[in-house]
């Protein structure tokens, strides 16, 4: 394993360096060269946008730790490589997906490679179709197989943030994550971001949240009204398979430990690289990489286990149903700058740089926010280069709308997600986690009442939802889970209240008003754009604007 991994780095050390005198020479004969660090959702999807787009007249490469060479071509590392591939479910709204070239969106939603499970609505026009549910780790597959197909350089590897404003491209995108290394190295360019706007009295606020890998028989549009109805559990997936999400409780986050061989506590995992706790034969959940078992499942005087069974018996998921567990923490930030000059100003080959992703922004409050943010960033960024002149190369003012863009993005993503964290009580601002736990404690409302509450709040949900669904709800089988609640939750869940939508809501960012693709310059540099295409798409954008007329 030592010689194997050794080899490995040696070949990943010869193929960034010889990438960066390959870049040099492209860029002396007129061709935009970008690196790409980060071969995740967003960094695969804007190579492949991107080389859509611009055809020849681009070179891309992009680097990932998380590849491997196989068979002569360029594949995901799985567990025995030490990678925890990511089979969350996301929610992939059709007013950003329809921003994707034909090509792309044919290769990330075949039929039968995703589902319709949530409504139609402002992120989600009617004229653009149902969100789509979909695994990050099915999109990362079929993104990489279709960029093996189109000639991008794809590089099984780390990059070194020290050689990046030295490698010879025009621009370094930056999509490595929410702790993203190549950021931080040039936090001098981009500048440190600023918790607070999202604190209260002087402490970021922090949701740690249990993900709970499970499956399911659920009709899908009453997994809908039973997430919208309350804020503490989230369902999210597709075929059956996927996650029921928990927000903890400041005392439920600090059980959230392990034990056993090669580890001492189970620490919260960042989305990109987290921790799964298998199930075992015997019941137990374990981490394959590190041997640990998770405590709570184990410990009779646990508060969190009982109530993430009874969670799991509302959503109507049997115990042998739940497969793993994992845990990760979310919070925000606020960014100053999403594109910077990398080399020295005034130096005469200037180096760019711009963050996409979660190196961006990581949102997260809920799962798909943050893809669907990243994924517009990518289409943003790519229309900015489609306006760049081959002649004078790539200039500061080039990234003027992108810029501006991304703190549009920012503002109106992290708004609606901050009203999801917090929630007003006694005229004051309180985290929801805190005001969940106070209702656990000492619950406010009687049973009957609770509950009443609760069965009128199920049921205008799903009148009010169900001609925007797939597929109606069943109110009266809604409404009879309720009886599976405790006293304490079922004050809980009609005391914190249904999903922020009145203040979140309203017009969506709209990145055809910002900063939109530029058709008719980009066309006469696209590979074997024809005219007859031009045409259609022209055609079809009319179209779409007399029916949102």
């Amino acid at each position: 394993m030592l010689i194997k991994n050794l080899y490995r780095r040696m070949f990943e050390d010869f193929s960034l360096w010889h990438l960066a005198i390959q870049a040099k020479a492209r860029r002396t004969r007129g061709t935009l060269s970008v690196l790409v660090v980060g071969g995740g959702p967003v960094g695969l999807v804007f190579a492949l946008q991107l080389r859509a787009e611009l055809g020849n007249a681009v070179d891309v490469t992009v680097c990932d730790g998380r590849w491997k060479r196989a068979s002569g071509s360029v594949a995901w590392m799985d567990e025995e490589d030490g990678v925890s591939r990511r089979e969350q479910v996301v929610t992939l709204q059709s007013g950003v997906t329809r921003h994707l070239s034909a090509e792309l969106s044919e290769t990330l939603f075949p039929e039968g490679g995703y589902t319709k499970v949530w409504p139609i609505g402002g992120e989600s026009p009617a004229v653009f179709g149902y969100p789509a549910n979909i695994r990050i780790l099915d999109i990362e597959n079929r993104a990489l197989a279709l960029a093996v197909s189109t000639g991008i350089h794809l590089v099984p590897g780390r990059v070194d943030p020290g050689t990046l404003e030295r490698s010879g491209h025009d621009l370094i995108v930056m999509a490595d994550g929410p702790r993203s290394h190549s950021r931080e190295h040039f936090a001098d360019c981009f500048g440190r971001a600023d918790a607070a706007p999202y604190s209260l009295h002087g402490r970021q606020v922090e949701d740690v949240v249990l993900g709970l890998r499970i499956t399911t028989t659920m009709p899908p549009a009453d997994q809908v009204v039973m997430t919208v109805a309350q804020q503490r559990f989230l369902m999210n997936v597709t075929d059956g398979e996927g996650y029921l999400y928990m927000r903890l409780t400041p005392n439920e986050a600090r059980e959230v430990r392990g034990h056993g061989p090669g580890a001492t506590a189970f620490t919260g995992c960042v989305q990109s690289n987290p921790c799964l706790m298998h199930k075992t034969v015997s019941g137990d959940f374990r981490c394959r990489r590190h041997g640990t078992v998770f405590s709570p499942a184990q410990d009779p005087a646990s508060f969190l286990w009982p109530r993430v069974r009874e969670g799991l018996s509302f959503f109507d998921v049997a115990e042998q149903d739940l497969h793993a567990v994992t845990a990760f923490r979310l919070s925000m930030e606020s960014r100053p700058r999403f594109t910077a000059e990398l080399t020295p100003t005034g130096s005469e080959n200037a180096v760019f740089g711009a963050l996409l992703g979660d190196a961006a922004n990581a949102i997260h409050v809920w799962p798909g926010r943050g893809l669907n943010h990243g994924l517009l960033s990518a289409v943003s960024l790519v229309n900015a280069l489609m306006s760049v002149d081959p002649i004078h190369g790539l200039r500061s003012a080039d990234l003027l709308r992108h810029e501006a863009s991304m703190h549009g993005l920012q503002h109106r993503h992290k708004d609606r997600a901050w009203r999801n964290m917090v929630v007003a009580r006694n005229g004051a601002t309180q985290p929801i986690s805190e005001v969940i736990a106070a209702e656990i404690t000492a619950p406010s409302l009687s049973r009957r009442h609770a509950r009443d509450l609760m069965a009128k709040r199920l049921s205008g949900i799903a009148e009010r939802l169900g001609t925007r669904l797939p597929e109606s709800p069943n109110p009266s089988m809604l409404v009879s889970r309720l009886d599976r609640l405790n006293d304490a939750t079922l004050s809980m869940f009609a005391t914190v209240g249904p999903w922020e939508t009145r203040l979140s809501g309203g017009p969506e960012f709209d990145l055809d008003l910002s900063n939109p693709r530029p058709a008719r310059r980009g066309a006469s540099r696209l590979a074997g754009q024809s005219a007859t295409r031009l045409s259609a798409e022209a055609d079809e954008l009319h179209g779409v604007s007399e029916a949102q007329a």
